[in-house]
């Protein structure tokens, strides 16, 4: 009699194996088509955002890589940001009568960052503030940080002018194209 009732459990056991398996298997099946269509949905909620705001985000990309100099290494950032400031000078009539400096120490390691760069320019008013403003407006990697200002001569209405400023240098060293 034990026989014939420990077949009949084991009956009854393969018999309830088989829903609870089928059970776990459709919860899992379930779950699976859930998460399919949430992440559908949000492909779907994203390329609509993206449609719809696709030249804002690209402008706020081009603003954000015009904040760093992309540069293959620091000196040569430095020679081109100092041939920059000449041509510039030459453009609005100013002299920069000493070599433009720069601290490099705390930079030479490093990858992106800024540096102060220092340097002195002379002119009339009127020529270092179009200077100072052109430098700002075309290259958003300097920034002007301090300008300490002596007039020199006062002719005829015309203010001549000794501007020492110093810069804010942001770079970020381009470690694709370098060998």
């Amino acid at each position: 009699m034990t026989n014939k009732l420990q077949k009949k459990w084991m009956i009854i056991g393969i018999i309830w194996t088989i829903p609870i398996l089928i059970t776990w298997f459709n919860i899992n099946t379930v779950q699976k088509i859930s998460k399919s269509r949430q992440q559908y949905k949000f492909l779907q909620q994203s390329k609509h955002y993206y449609k719809s705001n696709s030249e804002i985000i690209k402008s706020t990309i081009k603003q954000n890589e015009n904040l760093y100099h992309n540069i293959e290494s620091l000196q040569i950032g430095l020679l081109s940001v100092n041939d920059y400031l000449s041509n510039l000078s030459e453009k609005f009539d100013v002299i920069i009568p000493h070599k433009i400096e720069a601290e490099t120490l705390n930079a030479l390691n490093s990858n992106m960052g800024s540096i102060p760069v220092f340097f002195e320019i002379t002119g009339s008013f009127s020529n270092l503030l179009k200077y100072l403003e052109h430098l700002e407006k075309d290259h958003t990697y300097i920034k002007i940080v301090n300008i300490i200002f002596v007039i020199t001569e006062l002719i005829n209405k015309n203010i001549h002018m000794e501007l020492n400023v110093k810069l804010k240098y942001r770079y970020q060293i381009d470690t694709m194209n370098t060998i």
